[in-house]
């Protein structure tokens, strides 16, 4: 019987997942290593799942964001000890999955090539670090290709459902689903978009929101950040901030600030980080080199994936690279389109 590309590319990362969880991860949870290589959400996550599945199920609002992955981290919990071992395996069965939607979709895009699209996805190794804990990453790269395989399929019955499962993971990935399928559906210039989302965050913003970045600063360490942060909250304040917060979330992994603190010894996730942001600023680069290859009609739907994917995910009030991790599969398939056209 013939081995799936896709299924030999989750194999692979099965067993680079063994490696990092035995010479990286246990060491550190046994408390022998402090490399940085395991993150601090998952203890978060552990916490919650303290409370019963019913009180998560019923009570999103009051544990927003946190619900949905406490869920899976009770459900790892179940087998004690190994419960590192199952988030493994788990992260694995949702890469591969995705791997299975991102084949469909690639195909019915008329994209080649699906091979290139899986040594893109191989080549950042950056996702190794999510492979052993319970996280929002992996699971959103699954919910994105869920998504957009469901609007090609026109099953909308399954669309909505996964905006509700999506809210129980992060609300972002659930408002990301909505803009998407209005922005396909209401074709008005994308600044329209930016301005009607800017005018509702300059309501979601309160100042005790602002105060958080404002803990433990003074006069001489209040950053660019905080500055985008207070913009934000003003009416149509997001509009004239989205582009800054845009390039922080892309490329502030690329500063010599974070290039140095990565280049410390011990900072895998940093260092992988900043290997990720260079791989996507390459591919970034390379479309926008090739902007007169891409078919307008083709490529039209994919970039209005990424505008909604980056109108919503430039929101929150930190900058972070991995918020906009679960889009890297869309980069890469835009790659494609403008250098695998299918003949």
């Amino acid at each position: 019987m013939r081995l799936s590309l896709s299924l030999f590319i989750a194999l692979i990362w099965l067993i680079l997942g063994i490696f990092y969880l035995y010479f990286f991860v246990e060491p550190y949870l046994l408390g022998a290593s402090y490399l940085n290589v395991y993150g601090g959400d998952n203890f978060t996550y552990a916490g919650y799942s303290q409370n019963t599945i019913a009180d998560l199920i019923l009570h999103p609002l009051e544990y927003r964001n946190v619900s949905g992955m406490a869920i899976f981290s009770k459900f790892t919990f179940f087998f004690g000890e190994y419960n590192v071992h199952v988030a493994l395996v788990m992260n694995v069965i949702f890469l591969y999955i995705s791997l299975k939607n991102f084949r469909y979709i690639i195909r019915k895009m008329g994209i080649n090539n699906f091979n290139i699209f899986i040594l893109l996805m191989l080549f950042n190794i950056y996702i190794v670090t999510f492979l052993c804990s319970v996280n929002k990453e992996i699971i959103g790269i699954m919910i994105l290709s869920y998504g957009v395989k469901f609007i090609i399929k026109k099953n909308y019955f399954k669309y909505l459902s996964l905006i509700i499962f999506s809210f129980y993971i992060r609300d972002a990935f659930a408002f990301f689903l909505i803009i998407l399928v209005v922005m396909l559906m209401i074709k008005i210039p994308k600044v329209i978009y930016l301005l009607l989302i800017s005018t509702a965050i300059s309501y979601a913003t309160p100042e005790r929101q602002i105060n958080i970045l404002l803990e433990g600063q003074d006069e001489n360490s209040l950053g660019l950040l905080v500055l985008l942060s207070e913009i934000q909250s003003y009416f149509y304040g997001y509009a004239l901030v989205f582009i800054p917060k845009l390039l922080l979330n892309l490329f502030g992994s690329l500063s010599p600030l974070r290039i140095s603190d990565a280049m410390i010894y011990g900072n895998i996730i940093g260092s992988l980080t900043c290997l990720s942001a260079i791989i996507t600023s390459f591919l970034i680069l390379m479309i926008v080199l090739n902007l007169s290859n891409i078919e307008a009609q083709k490529n039209r739907f994919i970039i209005t994936i990424l505008y909604a994917y980056f109108f919503i995910f430039c929101t929150p009030l930190f900058v972070n690279y991995r918020y906009l991790f679960p889009i890297y599969p869309f980069i890469c398939i835009l790659f494609l389109s403008v250098y695998y056209k299918k003949s």
